[in-house]
């Protein structure tokens, strides 16, 4: 159950109150600079994502070019790699998205979220 993973009625972390204390005690860590190099990064690693995925088109499919942090992708597997376009290659996208997700996270190694897309059929990283 996907539940097990949602910490957000079982610990303090969870709220705004509690990111702006965590923004503010990094301000003190990092400082300005220190900051602004760590936002830097977060967006050259963005980009260096969206590059590979360009890279191997056959592979993945970029949604958007991201113009924050958030790369939103598909992975295609070889079962679809070949298909055109369409409902039926959206409900095979959607499902194995869906299930290597719940291995990830049954495996312990990361939690990661999907999301939905006005006019895309199918969930997506």
């Amino acid at each position: 159950d996907e539940k097990d993973f949602d910490l957000g009625d079982r610990t303090l972390n969870c709220g705004r109150r509690v990111d702006s204390l965590k923004h503010w005690t990094s301000g003190k860590v990092y400082g300005d600079k220190g900051f602004e190099e760590r936002v830097d990064h977060a967006f050259e690693q963005a980009q260096h994502m969206v590059k590979k995925i360009k890279e191997k088109p056959e592979v993945f499919r970029l949604l958007v070019d991201p113009e924050s942090l958030n790369v939103c992708f598909f992975f295609i597997p070889p079962s679809a790699r070949k298909m055109e376009d369409g409902e039926e290659k959206d409900k095979i996208l959607d499902s194995s998205m869906l299930k290597i997700r719940r291995e990830m996270q049954l495996g312990g190694k990361c939690l990661l979220n999907y999301s939905d897309l006005a006019g895309v059929n199918a969930h997506f990283w």
